[in-house]
């Protein structure tokens, strides 16, 4: 820690909470961070211990509350998945209620342990949940610094997009500051909107390099190791990075490739890969995927 505070750059500590005592607290209180993210899955022991472990919730909402004890900046993050989904308004709740004004929503990718899909949220809860989290926040109801993040990127995320197309609502788009007059310009720059290796790496903490830190892991899509070959070097001449940056829609396999929805990029090149085992795959975890014929 006591590195961190000679550089410039943005300090951020993630953890699950379950361990920061009173005295672990006051120690981080005297170092200069930006945001201590504390994951926080659920409104409740009977859906947060399904996620993190059992007795984990109390811990969690204990080391928080020594944080704030400390005045430290804690904001937290909702893990989305199948089993929290509609759980999500009552875990906006309790952050009200703990003070927290910082609330981060990653939804989960199928990597990892969720690799198979099994745990994603279905449209049939997410349709409903997000069109009134979406008019919650047309009415400032939130009262929160609230953001959902997807493992998606292009100038319209389709997890926002299509639960909105569905009930005609797509006017709330403007409220998560997702422009609908980009979805219909075709990128110039790049078809696919995946920036992992393009505009990102993630190191893990062997020294291995991967496009993001979704990737990790997945030997197709290590770039090389710091330990052995400089970070420039890496990201200027990895065969992985470069095969990353030169993918186009003519190479894309599946129902990504005969979408008419170009804007969308082809998801996420990671979740890609786990649902189909090819760099090259679409990404089935699109909620549109399955009304698309195959290309």
């Amino acid at each position: 820690m006591n590195a961190t505070q000679k550089y410039k750059f943005a300090k951020i500590i993630n953890s699950n909470g379950i361990l920061i005592s009173d005295k672990i607290a006051n120690k981080l209180s005297k170092f200069d961070f930006d945001r201590i993210c504390i994951t926080l899955d659920g409104s409740c022991p009977e859906v947060h211990d399904i996620i993190r472990g059992h007795g984990s919730f109390k811990k969690t909402i204990k080391g928080i509350k020594n944080l704030q004890k400390y005045n430290l900046p804690v904001s937290t993050l909702f893990t989305l998945n199948k089993t929290n989904v509609n759980d999500l308004i009552n875990t906006i709740k309790l952050n009200k209620l703990l003070g927290i004004t910082y609330m981060t929503v990653m939804v989960v990718c199928p990597t990892g342990r969720a690799s198979d899909g099994s745990i994603l949220a279905d449209k049939e809860n997410w349709y409903p949940m997000f069109l009134n989290l979406s008019e919650m926040k047309s009415r400032d109801n939130i009262k929160l610094n609230f953001k959902i993040i997807p493992p998606n990127e292009s100038p319209v995320f389709w997890l926002y997009y299509f639960p909105l197309e569905y009930y005609n609502r797509l006017d709330l788009l403007s409220v998560w500051d997702q422009d609908l007059n980009l979805a219909n310009l075709n990128t110039k720059t790049r078809e696919i909107s995946c920036q992992a290796g393009v505009k990102a790496c993630s190191i893990a903490y062997n020294g291995d390099v991967f496009g993001c830190d979704l990737m990790m892991g997945i030997d197709e899509f290590r770039a090389g190791n710091i330990k052995s070959t400089s970070i420039k070097e890496i990201w200027n001449n990895s065969s992985v990075f470069n095969r990353l940056r030169n993918i186009t829609f003519n190479n894309i396999t599946g129902k990504c490739s005969s979408c008419s929805h170009k804007w969308c990029g082809g998801g996420c090149r990671s979740s890609a890969f786990n649902l189909t085992n090819s760099i090259y795959g679409s990404d089935s975890s699109c909620f549109f995927e399955e009304s698309v014929k195959n290309g």
